[in-house]
């Protein structure tokens, strides 16, 4: 595959987590503000680190931007 489609796919695949980790923090808004403030901040790491490890993957191995 290009490697446009892969810079396609990671962007994709990030705005998506973005969307999910979104939707994850307006649902917990019905508990308390601390809890949802952890909640929230804990959601959006862990999100977070899928699209990163997901352009190292694609980075580090040239077999897969071929």
């Amino acid at each position: 595959m290009p490697t446009w489609f892969w810079i396609i796919v990671a962007a994709a695949v990030i705005l998506g987590h973005f969307l999910i980790g979104w939707a994850i923090a307006r649902r917990s808004q019905s508990q308390t503000r601390k809890e949802h403030g952890y909640n929230s901040r804990l959601n959006w790491f862990i999100i977070g680190l899928w699209p990163i490890l997901f352009i190292t993957l694609a980075t580090s191995n040239k077999d897969f931007l071929d």
